[in-house]
């Protein structure tokens, strides 16, 4: 309208299309920061569907070092913006060395596109275990988490959590409710059982593009058949089912929306035919009151050993709700070989619609790239994209370019640097935009602080008009202090932000945390803070539900079978019972976890190298509410082991690739005497009484021409338990080599080593050999490009008349008439 005659209006309208767009947050809720032996933890991972279509993950865990994590759910289906918490249960093997890393790392990858995948990681270093590791109580025991939320609004949040067993179901259970001022949340229930599972809460069934969601959501796993969703509530109804094997993965979901009339069925297959080769596809039928269509995805993904090539394509029909039908169509290649890893991707889509009347086309190419090896360990991205409306007036023409220089250093500090150019122009406004982000941050460690800093900064010019953010961010750790304190400081010019935050502060048997956070944002101060507290619980509502095994082992000393004076106790040993497992301790006692009642068979994890036992170890029979006291007495073994090996570079030492020798034989003598032989391996093993013997290498049976390398005596003691060892190296010599008829070898020298032009050069040939006979004649030829020169004798003087690499060819003829040649490359110096 026109400010000066508000009568005169006009009014322009168009269509905005919006692009399906596909992505995935990740993010820890109290990971644990340190793990104990033996011990186990729980925590939560959050997924966040930041795509604009609905979507379903499968998670996929990676452990490395000795522990076992599993999730509570292996697929999670989200609608655009929805959040999801899965819990991760992991248990560390008490065998494992204190001190010792570990690591775990969660991908979760779209079903429906398994292009769009994020990653998720932790590590750490495993704690010694406490005394009071292995829990006393024959009741069932559940970790309790009870938490308060406090914030500035004056809502107070409180939250019960719990996690345990139902030992007469065989189940494990996780719930958790929520009470606030707005009254208590919906219960969150899983029950999880070895062939099945169970859980009731909210949620989505979620399809290729399209998604239903309400609550009460129920779902769970049968062993051996996949997962399942079904929601049935007034408003929404629907189901999906997926199995997984090996190689292949099928997903069926339906569902259908009372208030919007939608509904939609889909069906998913991923097939991994090969490690180089996967291949996958959905195709979906959906209706609204407006119609009906489908809409289809394939691709396929064919890969070596250091390079990835992987296309998609995407088609939409007319009628499909909530899309405009269209096509596109993706390819990325990478090469991860070479000191310069490189990905380069191109997209292209083509989108119809009807009012108005128009199609837009895009195109989009990226690359990215990676230095290995550089001091700065650079990496290099680079994108443009160009997008067009072909039928419609020009409501669309727009192309962009950007960029970005990631720098990093691994040294102490570490730091990180980044500069991110871009430029777009606007063919329909005409309007361009120059913009420059640039962002760097350090980290260090320094007597038990660690500190980090990050700084960005932004410039942009549209038309010449310029604009600017910047922000800061400081954050320090105390990671020896109680607690490990951890303060953080966030600044910007829309908003200032404080934290404070307390980990794993002892309770009793429990732990606490405590968190604080601050933020002063558009002249209003806010602020929120959170308590929460962790401890097991005994739940004896059903009484006793199991029993215990403990006992001790020893060295039998008097040999009497039972633990007495001068006997001593073994610690480190593992001892398995049907599954569960204990470790001893101090004085050889060891104790398991509380037992379902029923019969159990003692045995060694792994049998102890130094000891044997004097008995079978017994079967237990295991009672409801009572202790049964085990004693397993060991006696010491002594062994001697020889190894006899081909000592190809007669350094005395058995090197990779050395094998032994067999069939040699080794007299010993000592407490007692003995001839062995070696077996195919080269080595032999015999178990001795303790103490000091001589060990000699018969010399007569060694294989023909082999020789010692190492001496043939050796004086070992062979301690009281334990292994004591000898390693005899020998050399196989070569058979005598005897040349009767050979041509001549030519050999040639010469002086200076790096000559100029016009230099004299000796050349000299004497050095050939001529086999029963005599060399009677020597010719030489020097060439540089098109330049010949000859010369004749054993001894020849050159000059090069100019500068290059030039070849010697020395042609020898020995009285017999044979004839032998020789080359050799010369640079000649201006």
């Amino acid at each position: 309208s026109s400010s000066t005659d508000p009568t005169i209006t006009d009014t322009a309208v168009t269509a905005v299309e919006v692009l399906p767009f596909r992505d995935i947050g990740l993010r820890w809720l109290d990971p644990p920061t340190a793990l104990q032996v033996g011990g186990e933890a729980r925590w939560k991972l959050e997924i966040t569907n930041r795509g604009n279509v609905s979507d379903t993950y499968s998670l996929e865990i990676e452990v490395f070092g000795d522990w076992e994590v599993r999730a509570e759910a292996a697929e999670v289906q989200l609608m655009p913006g929805e959040k999801a918490r899965v819990a991760f249960f992991a248990a560390v093997s008490p065998r494992v060395e204190a001190g010792g890393s570990y690591s775990l790392r969660v991908t979760a990858t779209s079903i429906h596109d398994p292009t769009v995948s994020r990653e998720i990681s932790l590590s750490g270093r495993f704690l010694p275990p406490p005394p009071e590791l292995v829990p006393r109580s024959l009741y069932p025991s559940w970790d309790i988490t009870l938490s308060l939320k406090l914030a500035s609004a004056g809502d107070p949040e409180f939250t019960f959590s719990g996690t345990g067993d139902i030992e007469f179901f065989d189940l494990q259970v996780d719930a958790e409710t929520s009470l606030s001022m707005d009254g208590l949340s919906e219960p969150r229930v899983s029950l999880v059982g070895k062939k099945w599972s169970f859980y009731l809460h909210g949620g989505s069934i979620s399809g290729a593009f399209l998604g239903v969601s309400g609550k009460p959501l129920f779902g769970g796993k049968i062993k051996g058949l996949g997962t399942w969703r079904a929601l049935f509530t007034e408003e929404a109804k629907g189901i999906s089912y997926t199995l997984r094997g090996e190689e292949i993965l099928l997903r069926f979901a339906a569902a259908w929306g009372a208030a919007s009339g939608l509904s939609f069925t889909d069906l998913v297959v991923n097939w991994d035919a090969s490690e180089a080769l996967s291949l996958w596809g959905t195709i979906s039928r959906a209706s609204d009151p407006d119609g009906t269509g489908y809409a289809w995805r394939c691709g396929v993904k064919v890969s070596g050993e250091e390079w990835e090539l992987s296309s998609t394509y995407l088609g939409v029909s007319p009628g499909y709700p909530r899309k405009n039908p269209g096509t596109e169509v993706s390819i990325t290649w990478g090469n991860s070989a070479g000191p310069i890893p490189l990905t380069i991707s191109y997209r292209f889509s083509s989108i119809s619609r009807e009012s108005p009347p128009s199609r837009i086309i895009s195109h989009e190419a990226r690359s990215e790239s990676s230095f290995q090896g550089a001091p700065l360990r650079p990496r290099l991205s680079l994108s443009y994209a160009r997008r067009f409306d072909t039928l419609s007036p020009r409501t669309i023409d727009e192309w962009k370019v950007n960029s970005r220089l990631l720098l990093r250093g691994k040294g102490r500090p570490s730091w990180s640097l980044s500069i991110a150019p871009a430029f777009s122009e606007d063919l329909v406004l005409g309007r361009t935009t120059v913009s420059s982000n640039l962002s760097g941050g350090f980290g260090f460690e320094l007597a038990g602080l660690r500190l980090s800093a990050e700084v960005r900064v932004s410039v942009a010019v549209v038309d010449g008009a310029p604009e600017h953010s910047s922000s800061l961010k400081l954050q320090a750790r105390f990671p020896d202090l109680l607690g490990e304190p951890s303060l953080s400081l966030a600044v910007s010019a829309e908003r200032t932000s404080l934290s404070f935050a307390l980990r794993d502060i002892p309770a009793g048997e429990g732990e606490g945390d405590f968190h604080f956070a601050y933020a002063l944002e558009g002249g209003e101060s806010r602020w929120e803070s959170s308590f929460s507290l962790s401890f097991p619980a005994d739940f004896p509502f059903l009484g006793p539900t199991r029993g215990r095994i403990e006992g001790r082992v020893f060295i039998d000393r008097d040999g009497d079978g039972t633990f007495g004076p001068g006997d001593e106790g073994i610690q480190g040993l593992l001892l398995e019972a049907d599954g569960f497992q204990a470790i001893s301790g101090k004085g050889g006692r060891f104790v398991f976890p509380p037992l379902p009642p029923g019969t159990y068979s003692l045995s060694f994890v792994e049998p102890p190298p130094h000891f044997l036992l004097v008995k079978p170890l017994p079967a237990v029979d295991v009672e409801r509410g009572k202790t049964v006291t085990v004693e397993i007495p060991l006696i010491p073994r002594a062994w001697l082991r020889v190894v006899v090996f081909r000592d190809d570079d007669r350094d005395g030492m058995q090197d990779p690739g050395e094998p032994g020798v067999p069939g040699v034989k080794i007299a010993i003598s000592g407490p007692v005497e003995r001839e062995v032989e070696t077996d195919p391996s080269g080595g032999v093993s015999l178990e001795l009484p303790p103490g000091h013997y001589s060990v000699r290498l018969l010399e007569s049976s060694l294989p023909e021409r082999f020789v010692p390398t190492t001496p043939a005596r050796v004086e070992v003691e062979v301690p009281e338990f334990g292994t004591a060892e000898v390693r005899f190296g020998a050399y196989r010599r070569p058979k005598p080599v005897v040349v009767t008829f050979a041509p001549p070898q030519a050999a040639i020298s010469y002086t200076p080593e790096k000559p100029r032009v016009g230099e004299p050069v000796e050349f000299d040939g004497t050095g050939s050999r001529a086999f029963g006979a005599e060399i009677v004649e020597y010719r030489w030829e020097f060439r540089l490009g098109d330049k010949r020169i000859r010369a004749e004798g054993p001894r020849v003087e050159m000059t090069f008349p100019a500068p290059g690499k030039w070849t010697v060819i020395l042609l020898v003829r020995d009285s017999r008439g044979r004839l032998g040649a020789a080359t050799a490359l010369i640079e000649v110096l201006p």
